[in-house]
């Protein structure tokens, strides 16, 4: 009887488990479809994966495209994950600016927290601890007198421009020297120490840099999808690893603390003697604080002032080497101003337009960090008539921003003019963000403008650029991950 009975029975289990199984795809496509009142619109994705299988190497550019449909301000889903972007200025002030203690967030993210330890400031999510960094970092950059930044900078010019000048006459990658010199300045600063070119531990400290990968080969940017499935990290750690692996770097800045707090100095000669001056009272105040907070706090320094600018730099000298008109421009507004011998000094700035134009055309045109890190708003808000809810990952599309064609016209094109006015007089654009914006932004921010200025000045007032024209590099490959920069290349480089 029993045997009989078993057809209908499995029948039964079967049409059970497909009425299980459409309730459940119907609860899920519910759930995907259902949105916040008055949330942003934005592009549905695919169930389960969101927009991730639609974006490229260069999501920005995706994100600008749909921007166009959906509004400055869209929403996207990346995996099961709620992702509101901004891709215009007046988004961005609304949201994290005006609204900027609303988005001081940063996501939890696996990918960072295990790639990145200690988490020092940059990848904070927030807290006591992070609030406390980031005021003694804003106070202590602001400290800094401009004639002291200038000098300490200049200081290292003239090392970086010898170096530079034994290889007058040859093709070179000028990566290691401009590093050298970039990360030197950042050691003056915040250690107090310069460093020898051929000293053991700093050719560490730049060799770890060097050596390390924070971006990605053309083709694969899977970047954004740790930041959706963190469980496929290892997995996709074979392919290649995304986020710097600084624990070198660390282990580094660690002993250097070390040796500082054993022999710590009453007066705040740089900002590491200054940090431990005030590290008892910071310890006794803050509930969890650690040394390795401390290590933390100088690794972010260390790494966010010398590969971006070392970055930034390297974008600029190629640009110039592939644009002589523009070149001979800015040497001969240094030669009329500073003079041929001379040193630049950071007040020069307001007699050269056209070098000004420049450097801000090539914050526009290559955008160091196209996605900036991303933000989490740590409470409900409205914005701009949309409701956002607390918990919201937040990026500013930067690259978006730089190559609007409602702002800019022929936005691709590399154009110093665009930043001047009919009488030759430099005009600061507002629509520029290469330093981020709202109480997440770049902590030194003054003194990589200085930095970007005086060296970028040097460079050009002593050596003549140019590329090999057989194999000439191109300023449309570059690799891309947290910040963009350029594939390895070759300058000429003729001493003048």
């Amino acid at each position: 009887f029993s045997t009989i009975l078993n057809p209908v029975g499995s029948s039964w289990t079967v049409e059970l488990v497909l009425v299980a199984i459409c309730v459940a795809i119907a609860i899920l496509l519910r759930n995907w479809l259902k949105r916040p009142s008055n949330y942003p619109p934005g592009p549905l994705g695919i169930p389960g994966l969101g927009v991730i299988p639609f974006l490229s190497t260069f999501p920005q550019r995706e994100f600008l495209k749909w921007s166009k449909k959906y509004g400055p301000m869209f929403s996207a889903r990346f995996g099961l994950q709620k992702w509101v972007v901004l891709n215009d200025y007046d988004s961005v002030v609304q949201t994290l600016v005006k609204n900027s203690q609303s988005f001081h967030g940063r996501p939890s993210i696996r990918l960072f927290i295990e790639t990145w330890t200690p988490l020092g400031i940059v990848f904070s999510t927030g807290g006591t601890i992070w609030k406390t960094h980031r005021n003694f970092g804003t106070r202590a950059v602001r400290s800094i007198n401009q004639n002291s930044m200038e000098e300490t900078i200049n200081i290292e010019i003239k090392e970086y421009v010898a170096r530079l000048g034994e290889h007058s006459g040859t093709s070179v990658d000028i990566h290691e020297i401009l590093i050298h010199a970039v990360a030197n300045v950042f050691c003056t600063f915040n250690l107090g120490k310069r460093f020898d070119y051929d000293d053991e531990k700093f050719n560490l400290l730049v060799k770890c840099i060097l050596n390390e990968k924070h971006t990605h080969p053309a083709g694969f940017n899977p970047t954004i999808f740790r930041l959706t499935f963190p469980l496929c990290r290892n997995k996709l750690s074979k392919v290649e690893r995304s986020v710097i692996n600084e624990i070198s770097i660390a282990g580094i800045v660690r002993q250097v603390v070390k040796d500082s707090t054993d022999k710590i100095e009453t007066e705040d000669k740089n900002m590491m003697n200054s940090y431990l001056n005030k590290s008892l009272s910071i310890a006794s105040s803050i509930e969890g604080y650690t040394t390795e907070d401390t290590v933390g706090f100088f690794t972010d320094l260390f790494i966010g002032g010398t590969e971006t600018l070392t970055s930034q730099l390297r974008w600029g000298f190629l640009t110039m080497a592939l644009h002589p008109e523009y070149q001979t421009r800015v040497r001969c507004e240094i030669d009329d101003v500073i003079g041929r011998n001379g040193t630049a000094k950071l007040s020069d700035q307001s007699k050269m337009p056209f070098t000004r134009a420049v450097i801000a055309e090539l914050l526009r045109f290559r955008t160091l960090g196209p996605l900036s890190l991303p933000r989490a708003a740590v409470k409900d808000v409205t914005v701009q008539g949309y409701k956002i809810p607390k918990g919201t990952n937040v990026f500013l599309n930067a690259w978006g921003l730089h190559n609007d064609e409602k702002i800019w016209e022929t936005p691709h094109l590399f154009i110093p003019d665009r930043h001047l006015d009919p009488d030759g007089n430099f005009v600061s654009s507002k629509y520029i963000l290469p330093f981020g914006a709202g109480v997440r932004s770049c902590l030194g921010e003054n003194l990589a403008r200085a930095e970007l200025f005086l060296v970028f000045v040097a460079t050009l007032q002593n050596f003549e650029l140019s590329v090999d024209e057989n194999k000439p590099p191109s300023l449309d490959e570059g690799r891309s991950g947290i910040i963009y920069t350029p594939n390895p290349f070759n300058l000429i480089i003729n001493q003048r």
